[in-house]
Parts: C-alpha cells; structure tokens; sequence
C-alpha cells in the first residue's frame, strides 16, 4: 500500500512538467500543440480527455455434453453481438456513426453526431499484435509501435472482430481536411482532436511521412524503407 501510494505521488508531482525535447528518453510524453511543449501526461493549461470505447458485453455459457459414465460441462466466453454487428462496430461511441466515407474508394468512415471539440482523445487503437512487418503491411490497418531498444511491433486492425472503431477512421487526402492527430503513448497508438469536428463531419487522421515519423508512428504504407534513429536522438520526435 506505502508504494502504491509514493507511485501515485511520484506520478502526479511530474504531471504536466515541462521538459525540453533531449531530455525525452520514451514515449510516454505528449505534445501540446497551443504551448508547443512536450509534458508528462498532459499540458495542465490545455488538458486532454480521454472518450472511451463502448463497451462489449460478453456472458458465460455452460454446455453439458453426456460422457459416460461422467457429464462433463464446457463453458465458453460468447460475445453478445449488437444486430450481428463485429465487434469493432460495437465499441463505437454513441455521438459517432459509420457510414460511407465521403472519400472515393474509402469504404466506410466515422462521422460527428454532435459537434466535437478539440482536447478529446480516442484510443487506444486495437488489434492483433504482429511483429511481422510483410504481414503488417497486407491490408493497410497497421500501425508501427517503435520501443527504444526493442524491434518495431505492429497493431493491425484488419479484422474487425479483434479491432475497435478506430479502423474505420480514413486518411484525409490533404493536410488542411484532418481533423485527428494521432500519437505514440506508452506503447499505444491514440487520435487526439486537433480542429473542432461540426456535426456531420467525417473523422479524418493524416498518415503523412513527416508527421508520422515525428510522432514515432508511421502507417505501414507510408514507412519509409529504412528507418534510422541516430544515437543520443529520442526516436519519438525529429
């Protein structure tokens, strides 16, 4: 209990500090785009709040099958689902919707229901974790997580029965239409609201290289070939 508490205080005594960028050795930093400053946690001028998935519901179910001279009883975990909807449909917010991306040839997007204001975080995004960048890199749902010192891993969101609603969200086709920056935070990859979305607005993320790389997350379609982090340089930020 003692540690649990000095944690607790460690944590919030270094909340919202300040630090310059070669002083940050990991990625749990995050960026304020009003200050300009990278803080532990979040900006306390500016913070950011954090929207939860809808939750999935899920039930126990025994089955008895008759093995003589025993009745052996086999329970699985079931997933309830919503109009038979995958799961990744189901983790969807109640002021979002998915429908038809406005973009050609997008498939479906994540549209406002309500006008959205900046400072909200979506997250994290799910998926089957791989560390195999050629299978990665098949259906373009992937994201690269970089870890100082450890191999490149992959969140790949494909499979909408093992994602959530973020694999919906499309790239814009220009900077100037995203609405979402996402980020690298603490092995997870999160959409944080940079413009304010009007109702009816799609919800569009950029995954340009210069962006991606200078948050430590690139698409896998936009990675470059060969990435190299000079020694001494914080892999997360140019």
């Amino acid at each position: 209990m003692q540690f649990a508490v000095i944690f607790i205080e460690k944590q919030l005594s270094t909340f919202g500090v300040t630090l310059p960028k070669w002083e940050l050795d990991d990625d749990d930093y995050i960026h304020c785009d009003l200050c300009g400053e990278y803080y532990k946690g979040s900006c306390r001028l500016h913070p950011l709040f954090m929207v939860s998935d809808r939750e999935v519901i899920f039930f126990l179910e025994i089955i008895c099958q008759s093995a003589y001279p025993f009745r052996i009883a086999e329970i699985f975990l079931l997933q309830v689902r919503e109009e038979n909807k995958p799961r990744a449909e189901q983790t969807l917010p109640a002021f979002f919707e998915i429908k038809t991306s406005k973009i050609p040839r997008a498939g479906f997007g994540v549209f406002a229901k309500m006008d959205i204001p900046t400072g909200l975080v979506f997250g994290p995004y799910q998926g089957v974790l791989l560390s195999d960048a050629k299978k990665a890199d098949q259906h373009g749902y992937a994201w690269e997580i970089r870890m100082r010192g450890a191999p490149p891993q992959y969140i790949d969101g494909s499979d909408p029965n093992y994602s959530n609603w973020m694999r919906y969200i499309n790239s814009s086709r220009y900077e100037n239409e995203q609405n979402l920056i996402a980020f690298q935070y603490n092995g997870s990859v999160y959409y944080r609201v940079f413009r304010p979305i009007s109702e009816g607005v799609e919800l569009l993320v950029w995954y340009g290289n210069n962006y991606g790389e200078s948050l430590g997350v690139l698409t896998i379609s936009q990675r470059p070939k060969k990435v190299t982090i000079p020694i001494q340089k914080n892999p997360f930020i140019l």
